[in-house]
């Protein structure tokens, strides 16, 4: 129980220092420079971010959460639902990500 608890309470406190955006996986790529680069789609709308070279989010695939991240990336495209990065916004390039997580409501 007290795990669960301590899950909420960081989930709510990073959520409080991010952006969100929801959308399901359109485009994901691992690159052998240890670079991934993921596009999230959700209608029209789209994060705060540059897509000069058609990306939103740019992580390292090979640190521990970016592992867990690639992960949780490929279970959400092969299902279809929707996945939320927190981000923090920049327009002059690709965000970084600071958590993904879904939730079936």
């Amino acid at each position: 129980m007290k795990i669960i608890i301590s899950v909420i309470v960081l989930l709510f406190s990073v959520s409080l220092n991010a952006a969100e955006f929801t959308g399901t996986v359109k485009g994901f790529l691992v690159h052998s420079s240890k670079v991934a680069y993921v596009t999230l789609e959700k209608g029209n709308t789209s994060p705060s971010c540059d897509l000069a070279n058609g990306w939103q989010f740019q992580f390292d695939p090979t640190s521990e959460h970016g592992k867990q991240w690639v992960s949780m990336l490929l279970a959400s495209r092969m299902s279809k639902m929707e996945i939320i990065a927190g981000y923090n916004p920049n327009t002059s390039g690709n965000c970084t990500p600071t958590y993904f997580y879904y939730y079936d409501y």
